[in-house]
């Protein structure tokens, strides 16, 4: 597993791929590893001296490309951008001159499998329609969870789901 150290040169790299790109990034004063984020590959903050961004460790196994780490952290980058809190039209310009410029794939959202992570073990509980197979899957109790046969996958089935794990 990659640590801290990588993490921080592949954000040197972000910020110097940014100002080769004349993109005026803000003051990024520390970067950490999220062990437990289970929804989301990065996140950006804002506290009153600079930003914080935060990558999840699911992102630093050693199987994981090098590029899925570089998109989520030049995603996370941009945001320190100056009206780009955001994924707004500036957020999503800045987006197309670095993917442009470096052949990244920086967009608003990804999958694990866009990164080619297998993230089913994150998943406690997978519900399916018996008709066509569809799956849910869900980390938290929720009532489709308890009670799947009250629930209807709309416009397929008629019959409630099935809870599978």
């Amino acid at each position: 597993m990659k640590n801290i150290e990588y993490l921080k040169h592949q954000l040197e790299v972000c910020k110097q791929m940014a100002k080769e790109s004349n993109i005026e990034i803000g003051k990024i004063y520390d970067i950490k590893i999220n062990t437990r984020a289970k929804k989301r590959w990065g996140l950006c903050s804002y506290f009153r001296d600079g930003f914080v961004i935060e990558i999840s460790s699911s992102l630093l196994q050693d199987d994981v490309s090098e590029f899925a780490l570089m998109d989520t952290l030049m995603h996370e980058v941009l945001h320190t951008v100056e009206g780009c809190m955001n994924h707004g039209k500036k957020w999503k310009e800045c987006a197309k001159i670095i993917n442009l410029k470096y052949g990244l794939n920086i967009k608003t959202t990804t999958s694990a499998a866009e990164k080619n992570i297998d993230n089913t073990e994150e998943y406690n509980y997978i519900i399916a329609c018996p008709k066509c197979g569809y799956q849910w899957k869900y980390i938290r109790m929720s009532r489709c969870v308890k009670h799947p046969e009250r629930f209807r996958h709309t416009g397929c089935c008629d019959e409630g789901l099935i809870r599978i794990l």
